[in-house]
């Protein structure tokens, strides 16, 4: 992956241009879009809140920030007329982020808000957000969007947990569901076009990996969840399973600020593609 503060490569998963696009504000790298962008699915991260950041109980220092965002709390947000309408966000059912006890697998909470709930899931405006792709349907016909309903059944099916059944996980699922498998480990993807990736793997991670004989990516990676998914949205094997990513993300180079038009992505001709 690159390293943080590498050149932005070609958004594979960038912006559209259009009327209602804005330009990614200053420092923001192509292939990131402001909250008040145009209509559509974004991917959103932020640092992890209490218990490891004490945002609301005094807890202790983030024993994974080495890996930069990769273990950021992730979340879809859907904006409909300029507006934050829907949030598609699981975590722990007392509100927080994570668990205290990573170990533990706790009661999980609703997967989808709208209204006033979702809009305070917005972040601060200038806050960098992947921008996946148009919303499939509008926000009142969500109920009834068959993909979507069976990926939350999915997630809401499992108690939450921090490594095995998380955010990241239930994200991953979400982003492919709401873009029918065109979009795939849109987490990772925000890692990588918006947020920051570790130059080496932290010793936190590898410390991990000794421990619980499994390695660190599991906890990072959605592609598991989509799978056992599979069956129940109807999905081929060859959309539920991991892909690779596009050439555009294996060569960074140096881009315009201003969003890349989803007609000008080239993707492989076989697997699911990212627009």
């Amino acid at each position: 992956l690159p390293t943080a503060g590498a050149p932005a490569p070609a958004a594979a998963a960038a912006a559209p241009a259009g009327d209602s696009a804005q330009a990614p504000a200053a420092g923001m790298p192509a292939g990131a879009a402001g909250p008040s962008a145009r209509d559509g699915v974004y991917l959103h991260k932020r640092p992890l809140g209490d218990p490891f950041n004490g945002a609301a109980g005094g807890g202790g220092g983030n024993p994974l920030a080495e890996a930069g965002s990769v273990f950021h709390h992730a979340l879809l947000l859907l904006v409909e007329d300029g507006t934050v309408a829907a949030a598609l966000d699981f975590g722990p059912a007392d509100g927080t982020d994570v668990t205290r006890n990573v170990f533990q697998a706790v009661p999980g909470r609703r997967v989808l808000t709208t209204g006033s709930a979702a809009g305070a899931a917005a972040p601060p405006p200038g806050t960098p957000m992947l921008y996946l792709g148009e919303a499939p349907c509008r926000i009142a016909e969500l109920g009834k969007h068959r993909e979507l309903q069976a990926a939350i059944a999915a997630i809401e099916a499992r108690e939450y947990h921090a490594l095995w059944h998380n955010c990241i996980h239930a994200a991953d699922l979400l982003g492919r569901a709401l873009t029918g498998g065109r979009v795939v480990s849109a987490p990772l993807l925000y890692d990588v076009l918006v947020g920051q990736t570790p130059e080496l793997e932290p010793m936190a991670l590898l410390m991990f990996q000794l421990m619980m004989q499994r390695h660190w990516f599991e906890a990072a990676d959605g592609s598991g969840l989509s799978q056992a998914s599979a069956d129940a949205l109807g999905w081929p094997a060859d959309v539920a399973e991991p892909a690779p990513l596009l050439p555009e993300l294996e060569a960074p180079r140096e881009v315009d600020a201003a969003p890349v038009p989803a007609a000008a992505t080239s993707a492989p001709a076989a697997g699911p593609v990212v627009h």
